[in-house]
């Protein structure tokens, strides 16, 4: 027999992993791996069900996994770019109403040419190089101001992509 008002406590874990490719190319574009985590006391009528009190670490997951591929997409079709090159760092073509964080490091790069097919004539992408490195320290909703770390001939125009790493 149990005692309804016998308070028990459980600890719930949902493992989120995911990998995005490119369907043309079948580049890797980004992949994620997180760990949500509760602790929380609930009554012992339930015995032990688990399947209600999951439910927000679904909900929260299934989130997280939506913006993340969101901005994998939308850095892709519409790449962050540098707007305004200032004496103390530089401003980007996205704010807060995109997603982009504060305190995230961002590799910059240029493009230097085109990749074609020798005998289709294709545009098959687009060589670029690294430029930089700069760090997002201010966001506004539409722009964010960035500190450059790192400079080699980052220039308006440029493309920033997410480090890995650091």
């Amino acid at each position: 027999h149990v005692n309804p008002m016998m308070q028990k406590e459980q600890s719930l874990r949902v493992t989120l992993r995911s990998r995005l490719f490119d369907a043309k190319s079948g580049e890797l574009l980004g992949s994620m791996n997180k760990t949500y985590a509760r602790g929380r006391s609930y009554m012992a009528a339930a015995r032990g069900n688990n399947e209600l009190s999951m439910g927000d670490l679904y909900q929260t997951a299934a989130e997280d996994l939506a913006d993340w591929q969101r901005l994998i997409v939308e850095d892709q079709a519409f790449p962050i770019k540098v707007v305004k090159i200032e004496d103390d760092g530089l401003l980007v073509n996205r704010g807060s109403e995109s997603g982009i964080h504060q305190n995230a490091y961002y590799n910059v790069w240029i493009v230097v040419g085109v990749i074609k097919d020798p005998d289709t004539g294709e545009i098959l992408g687009q060589e670029e190089k690294k430029v930089g490195k700069v760090l997002i320290r201010e966001l506004q909703s539409k722009f964010s101001r960035a500190s450059i770390s790192e400079n080699n001939g980052i220039r308006v125009g440029a493309i920033l992509r997410l480090t890995h790493g650091g």
